[in-house]
């Protein structure tokens, strides 16, 4: 996912990625190539602590299935942030994406 985004990002205007924080762990490095290509690339994260969408799953409930599917991280990603150099701005609330957002444009 980051990969992709970063691949858009390329022709150096802003570019943004709406993405969970299990899709963003599968494709850490790919921020390394952001900062070594200086590329315009915001990323909007849902931290939910593991893949809530399996959450929809007929499986939910089962004996395993946090293990299997959830597979919770525990990442702070404020950490992810500084190890690649990037901004990071933590909200709590939708409302405070727009000003957030109005910032890094």
């Amino acid at each position: 996912t980051v990969s992709t985004a970063l691949g858009l990002a390329t022709n150096h205007q802003p570019t943004y990625l709406v993405t969970g924080d299990l899709s963003l762990f599968h494709d850490l490095n790919g921020l390394a190539v952001a900062k070594t290509h200086n590329l315009n690339l915001t990323i909007i994260l849902h931290n939910n602590d593991g893949g809530g969408i399996f959450e929809y799953l007929p499986q939910k409930g089962t004996k395993h299935f946090d293990y299997l599917f959830s597979t919770s991280q525990g990442l702070d990603y404020s950490g992810v942030a500084k190890l690649y150099g990037c901004g990071y701005t933590k909200i709590s609330s939708p409302d405070e994406l727009v000003p957030v957002l109005a910032k890094v444009s």
